[in-house]
């Protein structure tokens, strides 16, 4: 179990529950007015993480991979909920983040 599978399951695990609890029919931050504050938090979060990654000198640990998922995911949850109209959509991200994280609870001693 390493982390190239979580990022490899996380996906499959989000499209598999947006489709069992809200349906075909998706939609998407990006679909919105909401697309630009969405687009520039997420690159703001990800050039923080690059920055503090530089700073540890290449030797992130899982805490640091976890706290940048989960301050992904929360953000696009805040994101779901501001912006898209039915409720179910930052539930499932939600539930996918819960699942991400009993993953790294339980696989903690192998993810690497």
């Amino acid at each position: 179990m390493s982390w190239s599978l979580l990022i490899t399951i996380v996906p499959v695990v989000h499209q598999t529950l947006a489709r069992a609890v809200v349906g075909k029919d998706r939609e998407s931050v990006s679909d919105t007015n909401g697309k630009t504050i969405y687009y520039t938090g997420i690159t703001v979060l990800v050039i923080t993480s690059l920055f503090v990654f530089a700073a540890m000198e290449a030797k992130a640990d899982i805490a640091f991979w976890t706290l940048l998922m989960i301050s992904v995911m929360l953000y696009q949850a805040l994101m779901e909920r501001l912006y898209l109209p039915d409720p179910r959509y930052y539930i499932v991200t939600l539930l996918t983040l819960a699942a991400a994280l009993v993953y790294v609870l339980f696989f903690r001693s192998v993810v690497v």
